[in-house]
């Protein structure tokens, strides 16, 4: 089902990608995006919409339920790769980070 949530991240990762080297905060910013879609153009999965509306956003915030961490794998052209996390207690505001890279 083609999610506004989706749709949007794909466009977003698209405009990031064309500029080298890809930022890591911007990469991040893409999957912490907390909007909302409009009711009209959410999917019906069969859920009640109040949690179609929650689960509308690339992060996702209700109680008891939630985006807990978000990771970016990237390869660039030298086959130098970067796999970084960010766990999140709450908010997409509060987090910790993990980095690693490696060539092969």
């Amino acid at each position: 089902t083609p999610w506004p949530k989706v749709r949007h991240g794909k466009d977003a990762l698209l405009m990031l990608m064309k500029h080298a080297p890809v930022d890591l905060d911007r990469a991040f910013a893409i999957l912490a995006d907390t909007t909302l879609a409009a009711d009209a153009d959410l999917p019906d999965t069969g859920i009640p919409l109040e949690w179609e509306r929650a689960l509308s956003a690339a992060f996702i915030s209700t109680r008891g339920y939630g985006t807990r961490c978000t990771t970016l794998l990237m390869r660039s052209a030298d086959s130098s790769h970067i796999f970084a996390e960010r766990r999140f207690t709450a908010s997409p505001e509060s987090w910790a980070e993990s980095n690693f890279s490696w060539i092969t």
